[in-house]
Order: C-alpha cells, then structure tokens, then sequence
C-alpha cells in the first residue's frame, strides 16, 4: 500500500540502497524479457559508483523508502525533462511506488516548462510507460560491452 512509503530526494548517503534497487531490479525483472548476458550487462551500470551518484545528482531524483527505511524505488528526471531512470524492487511492485514517482517528476518537468517528458523504457517498463500516457516514437537497439539490447524511445506531450 502507497501509505506504507514516504517520497523524498535523494541524498548522497542513499547511493549503495539506490545501487542496490537499480542492480535487484535489473537482475530479479530483467530475465522477462532480456538474455542472462543482456540483464549482466544493464546491472552493470552503476559499477562505477562514482558516475552513478553524478547521474543521480544531475537531475532530480526522488526515492520512495518503506516504512522499514528500505528504499524500494527511485526516478529521476533531467532539467531537459527526460526521465532517465526509474526502478522499483519487484517485491514493491504493484503498489503504486513508481506510479507516485513518475507524477512527481511530471509535475517538476511542468514546473521547469516543460512540453514534453522523454525516456527510453526497457522491454519491461514499456507498459509502465505506456500507462503514464507515453507513445513510442521508435524501437531502438543500443549496444553495451557489445552485447545488443532493445529499448524503445518514447514521448508524453504534457500541454
């Protein structure tokens, strides 16, 4: 249940428990719809922890901790209003966390002036995606450490 998570930004001091929802994520969701080489490469990313924490502080970012401390998701936003991360612990999904986020972050785009709001949603989060009333503009497939994955480009008009 929503009441059971309190939102805030983050904080420096949150980057392991962000690392660990980011890698969790990738790891436990990922296997859906992605190779074990695909999902070993995406949980990869935040290795270098240094440029992770960068990312995360460069835009807005907000997590959602249990009533226990954990945190349980986070997303963040670019001033250019592209969402460029968003991940929930599949044990905390389906509880509205990532939704709650997301209208966050739209409202911090509206904010800033924003028009439109753009991502690139994994296999798995397209419908995430597609629920907050994206559209997808193109399928795309990016290379990491030459292994190829699929994601799509997408877009919500916010006038």
């Amino acid at each position: 249940m929503l009441s059971d998570y309190s939102v805030r930004k983050y904080k420096i001091g949150d980057i392991e428990q962000v690392v660990n929802v980011y890698k969790r994520s990738v790891e436990e969701i990922g296997p859906e719809k992605y190779s074990p080489e695909q999902v070993r490469v995406w949980a990869s990313y935040p290795d270098n922890i240094i440029e992770f924490n960068r990312a995360l502080k460069s835009g807005y970012t907000l997590v959602a901790e249990s009533s226990e401390g954990e945190i349980a998701s986070f997303g963040s936003i670019t001033s250019a209003a592209h969402i460029s991360l968003m991940f929930t612990l599949k044990e905390h999904t389906g509880k509205g966390i990532a939704g709650f986020i997301y209208r966050k972050l739209e409202e911090y785009a509206i904010e800033k002036g924003g028009k439109h709001i753009t991502t690139e949603a994994s296999l798995i989060a397209l419908p995430f995606f597609e629920k907050q009333g994206f559209k997808v503009l193109e399928k795309e497939t990016v290379e990491r450490q030459g292994i190829a994955l699929d994601r799509y480009k997408m877009e919500k008009n916010l006038s």
